[in-house]
């Protein structure tokens, strides 16, 4: 992906599947729709949408959690032409910070807003990146 230069860029750090009561989910597929929701909240916060999602990283403990890991994506995502593409790795590792916790997704967002010298004048641009290549692997 390749993000206009000015644009405003986010970046989401470490969501996991926690629901905002506090609780977790105990399968993977709703962990993943909490751990992509929560991305969704801060980026709504910003006047942003997962459409905007420019990457996402991915850790995970078990490879035997990709169905969940893809349904869940897919109940948030959705599946349709229209559906966010963001460039995407997926990575699986030991163990998360708490062992309850089977997913923890980073990503990066960028704004279509450019700015001149003032941030408080943004003008709208299409969106004008694309994907490069699309590969669903995950």
């Amino acid at each position: 992906m390749e993000v206009p230069p000015g644009a405003r860029t986010i970046y989401v750090a470490g969501q996991v599947g926690v629901r905002p009561d506090g609780s977790v989910p105990e399968d993977m597929e709703e962990q993943t729709a909490q751990a992509f929701q929560n991305i969704q909240s801060v980026l709504r916060e910003k006047g942003m949408d997962l459409v905007d999602l420019v990457e996402t990283r991915t850790y995970m403990i078990s490879k035997d959690d990709m169905p969940g890991y893809r349904a869940g994506r897919a109940m948030v995502f959705g599946t349709g032409e229209g559906a966010p593409r963001p460039a995407a790795a997926l990575v699986y590792v030991a163990g998360l910070a708490q062992p309850h916790w089977k997913i923890e997704i980073c990503a990066i967002i960028w704004s279509p807003f450019i700015y001149n010298s003032s941030p408080s004048f943004p003008t709208f641009r299409s969106k004008i990146y694309k994907p490069v290549r699309s590969f669903n692997y995950f």
